[in-house]
């Protein structure tokens, strides 16, 4: 889910990348003391399928980890989420600060990054 970061805690689900926390995102919540201390999330997620088989990983509810996210981060702390959708998300547990496009190169998709802070 997130990749390889120095010197920060990184959440993914691949153990040969090393993560702080290796482990599947559909168990945030069993990682809510870690989770909690934390002033920003920045999720990359696959986009779709086939990104889905290109990284070796299962589908998961993108809603689902942002309702998760929503339980467990503190008030006043931020996430992140760069994908191809705009996620859905609860307005009374987020509050929607801006989007940003971003743009690789020519005939690349186009992802947008949302910015969130938690109510």
């Amino acid at each position: 889910f997130s990749g390889k970061i120095q010197e920060y805690i990184t959440y993914d689900i691949k153990s040969e990348l090393n993560p702080t926390i290796c482990d599947d995102v559909k168990n945030l919540e069993a990682h809510r003391d870690v989770i909690c201390q934390l002033d920003l999330v920045m999720a990359d997620p696959p986009y779709d399928k086939s990104d889905f088989e290109k990284y070796g990983c299962k589908p998961f509810g993108k809603t689902q980890v942002i309702r998760d996210l929503g339980k467990i981060m503190k008030s006043g702390s931020f996430l992140v989420w760069l994908d191809t959708r705009i996620p859905m998300y609860r307005k009374d547990v987020w509050n929607l600060i801006g989007y940003i496009g971003v743009i690789v190169s020519t005939n690349h998709r186009i992802r947008c990054l949302c910015l969130y802070q938690r109510i």
